[in-house]
C-alpha cells in the first residue's frame, strides 16, 4: 500500500559477518552462533562465504538455570546438534553473537564443549566511529550498512570509466 518495493534481503548472519570477523576468520571456516533467548541461528562461513544456515530450538534461556548455572545436559544436546552441520570437521573457530553472549561462563563452557577456539563477536569499530562499550548490540545493524556500501561500490566499479570517476568524486 505504501508503494515501497524491497530490492533485497540481508540475513542477520551476513550482516554480523561484516563487523565481527577479522582477517583470520575471513580466510578460515567459521561457525557464527547468534544466540537468542529461545533459538540459536547457526551459520557456516567457509572462507567468508555463507554456505549453510540452520536454527536450533535452544537459546540462552534453555542453556542456563535460575541460578545462572549452565545446564550440562542441554549444552551436550546443543553440541550434538551442531556437530551435524556440514563441514563440522573443518571448522577453525566459533564466533558467538546475539543477546545472550554476555552471560557469565558461556564462552568458557562452549569452548570446552566444542573443543574449538571460540570468541565473542564484538562489533569492530571503523575509523571515526565512537561506539559504546557494549559493542555487541550494534554489530548486525552496522554490518548491514557495511554490506550495502560494499554492494554499492561493487556496482559502481562495473560501470564505464566516466561513471566510476564521477561516482568517486561524488562520494567524498
Amino acid at each position: 500500500q505504501s508503494g515501497y518495493i524491497p530490492r533485497g534481503f540481508i540475513s542477520s548472519a551476513l550482516a554480523y559477518s561484516y563487523r565481527v570477523m577479522d582477517e583470520v576468520d575471513q580466510k578460515s571456516v567459521i561457525i557464527l552462533l547468534d544466540v537468542g533467548k529461545a533459538i540459536t541461528e547457526v551459520s557456516l562461513f567457509p572462507k567468508n562465504k555463507i554456505s549453510e544456515c540452520v536454527w536450533l530450538p535452544i537459546g540462552i534461556n534453555d542453556l542456563f538455570d535460575g541460578d545462572k548455572k549452565i545446564k550440562k545436559d542441554v549444552l551436550s544436546k546443543f553440541v550434538e546438534e551442531l556437530k551435524k552441520i556440514n563441514q563440522w570437521e573443518s571448522v577453525n573457530r566459533i564466533v558467538l553473537v546475539g543477546e545472550g553472549i554476555l552471560t557469565e561462563t558461556l564462552i568458557e563452557e562452549m569452548e570446552r564443549s566444542f573443543d574449538i577456539p571460540t570468541k565473542l563477536g564484538f562489533c569492530a569499530a571503523r575509523p571515526f566511529e565512537e561506539l559504546p562499550l557494549d559493542r555487541t548490540t550494534y554489530a548486525a545493524s552496522l554490518g548491514a550498512i557495511d554490506f550495502l556500501k560494499y554492494v554499492r561500490l561493487k556496482l559502481q566499479a562495473e560501470g564505464n570509466i566516466f561513471k566510476r570517476i564521477l561516482s568517486r568524486i561524488c562520494s567524498f
